[in-house]
């Protein structure tokens, strides 16, 4: 049943209009399951279909094709196929084995896919040896623009900005600070990012007997990062599907800290302070990609203030920005 219900898939494909002047010919031998038949057949035909080339099913000799696929499914049971390209312009036979052991099967369609793909534009590209044979017959315009775009270089991405906003918690022994900040991110040293942020967080009020302690911190972030798992920048994110990132942090805050003591008792004084903070930290940061270009990120970071502050009630020391720091950072970042 399952073999009728291939054969029905492959004749109707095979009756779709192919280009005479640009098509190639898609030969499926052995077994294939349905579904896998199908999901390669859509998958070749729409990378073709890039590159303005139709492509067609079947073994019928109606129409003269560029070249001839054959993809062997004899050996699928035991994880293996074999890809044939019988290539009609530089009247050569190319052919790989492959194996799909450890891959899963849901991405089995794209990866043969792109390998047949990939060993008819390697037969293509001889075409363009000083010393190759003339070609059988005129090469379409199509087939010109593929052997082209597989010779370029691949780009290298000069504009990868990131900007973000985002809520900022720092909590360290005796103060806690809770803000926003916004960043700009450049990565085109990927796996290294490089993020400037600015931003202001308020102290968590703490009081004593004598006085209620507010601070504001003013501050500046600069971070690098080393990509651990691929960003949304580096790897677009296909329709309704989610990706991870994760990196790892390094980085430096600091930024004037404005204090301000308010008297709980008519024999005190209110009085302000202005002084320095400076924190070392370094930890994680991941990423859930919302969309291509948008993501969410998470951060956790840990350190210490190498300038720290110490907040008085005009007696005791009452707010204290010192020792083991944690800071936690969610944010959305959106890539340009």
């Amino acid at each position: 049943m399952a073999s009728r219900q291939a054969a029905r898939a492959q004749d109707l494909a095979a009756t779709e209009p192919a280009d005479e002047a640009a098509h190639i010919r898609l030969i499926l031998e052995g077994t294939w399951p349905p579904e896998l038949a199908e999901d390669l057949t859509r998958d070749l035909r729409a990378s073709l279909r890039e590159r303005g080339i139709a492509m067609v099913l079947g073994a019928s000799s109606e129409g003269e094709s560029l070249a001839r696929v054959r993809i062997d499914a004899s050996g699928l049971a035991t994880l293996e196929l074999r890809i044939v390209v019988e290539d009609a312009l530089t009247r050569k036979i190319v052919e790989r084995s492959m194996s799909l052991e450890g891959v899963p099967p849901d991405v089995w369609s794209v990866l043969v896919s792109s390998a047949a793909d990939e060993l008819l534009r390697a037969s293509w590209m001889e075409l363009r040896m000083r010393d190759a044979p003339a070609p059988s017959q005129e090469v379409p315009p199509a087939v010109e623009e593929a052997i082209t775009a597989s010779l370029a270089p691949i780009p290298q991405n000069d504009s990868a900005w990131g900007v973000g906003v985002g809520t900022t918690l720092v909590i360290s022994e005796g103060a806690s600070f809770l803000g926003a900040r916004l960043t700009l991110t450049l990565a085109s040293l990927s796996p290294l990012t490089f993020t400037l942020g600015l931003g202001a967080a308020g102290m968590i009020p703490i009081e004593s007997d004598r006085a209620r302690m507010d601070a504001v911190w003013l501050f500046v972030d600069l971070e690098t990062a080393i990509a651990l798992l691929p960003r949304a920048r580096d790897f677009p994110a296909r329709e309704n599907s989610q990706q991870l990132q994760l990196s790892v942090v390094l980085g430096v805050r600091g930024g004037p800290l404005f204090a301000q003591a308010t008297a709980q008792s008519a024999l005190l004084e209110t009085s302000d302070a202005l002084s320095a903070a400076i924190l070392l930290d370094g930890g994680f940061r991941g990423g859930l990609t919302l969309s291509g270009n948008t993501q969410l990120t998470l951060g956790a970071l840990v350190g210490a203030p190498v300038l720290g502050v110490l907040l008085s009630d005009g007696v005791d020391d009452v707010a204290r920005f010192t020792g083991i720091t944690v800071r936690a950072e969610l944010g959305i970042e959106v890539w340009l």
